[in-house]
Order: structure tokens, then C-alpha cells, then sequence
């Protein structure tokens, strides 16, 4: 399936010109001062598990319990009534680069990207993602190494214990009443060897470009096909 790159013209035709596009991280994307509610997230890559009890329970293996066995260390013998609590349990990613695109080319989603940043403009089209992403990753082999990839799990927050999303890697979570209107794709990649902190990263994969077709433009609230 092809994904859609929503960006200012600038740097849609830096891309088709040299192969320049730009790998930001988790860590860059927390900071919504700089990148402003829609693309700035201070919860990215991050996520908490809640797990409620709304009357008294007992539990003679805390151990097997999700999430008490982080909170409780208690023999097996030992029998634990637990009642009208919530438990909350935080998830955390590594930092790591990441590429984020939408996986739905659609006019509202366009306008609202322009809408909160009238710079994005233009949107360039990946028609083989799998070759697009595997020219990335050997450009960037001696310094980063690929994680994985995948469409963005839009959750309530915090995520039930037991829902399908809290297995969900939390590089990969988003919440979805703010976000998931975005149908974000992302790919992701960590560093090699120890990094405290890594900053974005503009890198040249000319290689890419064969994957991609420029798509369409936005103007005056309209779309108008670009080649």
C-alpha cells in the first residue's frame, strides 16, 4: 500500500531534487513548543496501562497478575484483597529516529495539516515503501540500524491492561482522540551503541527517489495534481 509524505514545498522538491528528507526522533517530537500541538506530542513514545478495581478482589499469586506484581512483592502465600484502586503503569520508548507519513491520502486530513502549518503544502507520494525504507536503512547502516515499522495504534488514554493496544510497542501508540486523524505510518530506527541523546537528522538517499512520485499541492483549499 503507498503512504503519503505531507510537507512544504521547500523541502518536496529538496527531496526529488537530492533525496533530501529529514529523520526526526522521539525525543524531538516531546518538545510542542517548538513543534506545536499536531506534530508535537510531549506523551511521544510514551504511554500508561491502567488496570481498575472497582471492588474488593483477592489474589493469592500476585506474581501473575498484571501489573500488581510491579507494584506488590508478596510471597505466594500470602492472600491480598485489593479494592477501588487504579493502578497506572508507565511505558516508556527508547529514543530512536523516526519517519512519519500518513498511510490515507484525503483532502480533510491535508487541509488540517495546513491549517495548523501553513507551510505544508505539498505531498509526495511513496509508491513502494518497502524499497523506500530499505534505501534509508542502508544509508544510515554504520551509525543506526532499523527497529521496525507500522501504522500507528491510536488508543484511549491511559490503555486498559487487557486491550489489544497495551502489547503495542509505545514508540508506535499515539492517543486517539488528538492524533488519529493523522492515519500515521512511522518507521523507526535506534543508533548504534550507547547515545544519550540524538538529535534530527537530514540525510541524502537519492536511491529513494524511484520509490516516490511527486502527488499533489494544496491551493486555495484545493487539491491540484503535480508532476
Amino acid at each position: 500500500m503507498p503512504l503519503y509524505k505531507f510537507i512544504s514545498k521547500k523541502y518536496h522538491d529538496a527531496f526529488f531534487q537530492s533525496g533530501s528528507l529529514r529523520l526526526g526522533t522521539i525525543h524531538d517530537f516531546k518538545d510542542i513548543i517548538k513543534h506545536n500541538l499536531g506534530r508535537g506530542d510531549n506523551n511521544e513514545g510514551r504511554h500508561y496501562l491502567s488496570r481498575d478495581f472497582n471492588e474488593i478482589q483477592s489474589f493469592k499469586n500476585v506474581s501473575s497478575e498484571p501489573l500488581l506484581q510491579e507494584l506488590f512483592d508478596f510471597p505466594d502465600n500470602v492472600t491480598l484483597n485489593i479494592g477501588m484502586l487504579t493502578i497506572l503503569s508507565q511505558r516508556v520508548s527508547a529514543d530512536g529516529f523516526i519517519f512519519c507519513s500518513s498511510g490515507v491520502f484525503d483532502l480533510d486530513i491535508f487541509k488540517r495539516w495546513n491549517k495548523d502549518y501553513p507551510e505544508i503544502d505539498y505531498c509526495y507520494e511513496i509508491t513502494e515503501p518497502e524499497g523506500f525504507f530499505s534505501k534509508i536503512t542502508n544509508k544510515i547502516k554504520s551509525s543506526a540500524f532499523f527497529i521496525g515499522e507500522n501504522y500507528i495504534d491510536y488508543a484511549p488514554d491511559p490503555i486498559p491492561y487487557d486491550s489489544r493496544s497495551a502489547a503495542v510497542y509505545p514508540a508506535f501508540t499515539k492517543e486517539e482522540k488528538e492524533f488519529s486523524w493523522q492515519r500515521e505510518h512511522r518507521v523507526m530506527w535506534a543508533p548504534l551503541g550507547p547515545c544519550l541523546m540524538i538529535k534530527p537528522w537530514v540525510i541524502e538517499v537519492p536511491e529513494a527517489r524511484q520509490f516516490c512520485r511527486p502527488f499533489a499541492a494544496l491551493e486555495n483549499g484545493k487539491i491540484v495534481a503535480i508532476k
